[in-house]
């Protein structure tokens, strides 16, 4: 066979190849389309699209400019649909961090605490409909961590109770309590001198700012957690991260803090959802 041939055949099969790579996202489109709750669609029309739009501007591009996978794309969507969470309406984020033990790129589905609020009491299948969430209760250090004023207090722990309307006798109970705890869950950073780090850790800008807050947004989130399973058992709250695991690759200094790269991302997200989200977002009037 002349080499013209073989570069035909190649060209040939190269094509088939792409053409059925290309069917193949389309049918799995197609299936994600046409169970995407009707809430989030202008028109039955336009599901393909607004499918599309998910994938490629709410997952964003990979530092290669890639389409990130398919089967991340449909986590996703699986994940925010579960949990009654708009992409569309800024509800739900899909955030990537740098995971260390696969050697790549992690996928986590993450949403404000007014997402849990709001994913929980649209929960039909509870025993116990919600109904609020109590105010949270804190434990403070009784030993002070070196870095604390003299007249700063931090917290030990924070509990906050789960309200829910018992069908039976219907009276307002506990149907579970979070709790969370300071140490597991602050986000520490270098501590940096005249430009240099010291070796110790303290609380980025945000937990040092607002400790209470922080706290008791990671508590509320884990009871809702408890007591609604169904909706959250793949949704994170933004307070909740790791502060360890899935630091991102590229170097940070002291102005940029190793720890609030999360923070960064989600206020990003919410920035650029202009265009086509700001569009689908009025036309909806939020995994």
């Amino acid at each position: 066979m002349e080499e013209k041939e073989i570069t035909a055949a190649k060209e040939q099969e190269l094509a088939v190849q792409k053409k059925k790579r290309s069917e193949d996202i389309l049918s799995k489109y197609t299936k994600v389309a046409s169970e995407m709750p009707a809430e989030w669609v202008k028109s039955e029309e336009n599901r393909i699209e607004m499918v599309k739009t998910i994938h490629r501007d709410i997952l964003g591009l990979d530092k290669q400019g890639k389409m990130r996978p398919m089967s991340d794309f449909i986590r996703f969507m699986t994940i925010a649909s579960q949990a009654g969470l708009n992409p569309f309406k800024n509800e739900v984020f899909a955030i990537y961090y740098h995971d260390k033990s696969i050697g790549g790129d992690r996928l986590t589905v993450v949403t404000g605490i007014n997402g849990f609020r709001k994913a929980a009491a649209e929960d039909t299948t509870a025993v116990m409909r919600y109904v609020g969430s109590g105010e949270p209760e804190f434990e403070m250090k009784s030993v002070k961590p070196w870095w604390a004023k003299e007249d700063e207090d931090v917290p030990h722990k924070c509990t906050v109770a789960i309200k829910g309307l018992n069908p039976i006798t219907g009276e307002i109970q506990d149907v579970a309590v979070g709790v969370a705890y300071w140490d597991e869950y602050v986000k520490l950073v270098d501590e940096y001198e005249n430009g240099k780090r010291t070796g110790r850790k303290i609380p980025n800008t945000t937990w040092r700012d607002k400790k209470m807050t922080m706290l008791s947004k990671v508590a509320e989130a884990a009871g809702l957690r408890k007591a609604y399973p169904n909706r959250f058992s793949a949704v994170y709250n933004e307070a909740e991260f790791d502060r360890t695991i899935n630091q991102p690759e590229e170097r940070v200094d002291s102005e940029s803090e190793r720890a609030n790269v999360i923070e960064e991302q989600l206020a990003k997200r919410r920035k650029s959802r202009g265009g086509v989200f700001a569009q689908e977002a009025e036309v909806v009037e939020n995994a």
